[in-house]
């Protein structure tokens, strides 16, 4: 059986189903001439970046991400 017909037979219940978990976007935060500046720390990261057409995210751009579900985390550079 696939899974519309186990759900049709009530055997599944595809409406308590988990969604699978969205990848984590890393950014990190830079000071460039006094501003900050939101930099892409992974590949999810990135991928964003491609969309706004930017080397960097904006604090408008990381809420959007939000919005869509993703989880946003600062990484930091390990201290010399």
């Amino acid at each position: 059986m696939n899974m519309y017909e186990l759900a049709k037979s009530g055997m599944v219940d595809l409406t308590q189903a988990a969604a699978p978990a969205l990848p984590d976007v890393q950014v990190k935060i830079k000071q460039v001439y006094g501003r900050d500046m939101i930099y892409p720390a992974n590949e999810t990261a990135i991928l964003f970046t491609r969309f706004t057409g930017q080397k960097t995210l904006t604090p408008r751009d990381l809420a959007l991400i939000r919005q869509l579900g993703f989880h946003v985390d600062q990484v930091f550079d390990k201290g010399v």
